[in-house]
């Protein structure tokens, strides 16, 4: 039990992050690589090995927003039914 609510808080704590990455992508695109670029730097270093730059895309921040919202809503409810 202790160990689903530790996952459940690790999930519901990423995804919000996802979530307000992505819309700070999308409401100010070129404010964020100077306001965020400190705190995300390890973030953003790590996703661009991956996808390379389409880290800068509107669509990048939206898919942000869309997993953000899956850790925060689904993943609790997954384990709430075990």
């Amino acid at each position: 039990m202790a160990k689903n609510r530790l996952i459940t808080s690790v999930s519901r704590t990423a995804g919000l992050a996802l979530v307000t990455d992505g819309v700070v992508g999308l409401a100010v695109p070129g404010q964020r690589e100077k306001e965020w670029a400190a705190p995300r730097k390890v973030w953003r270093r790590s996703v661009r090995r991956v996808v390379g730059e389409a880290v800068e895309s509107p669509a990048f921040a939206v898919v942000e927003v869309v997993v953000g919202l899956a850790l925060v809503a689904v993943v609790p409810r997954v384990l709430a039914r075990r």
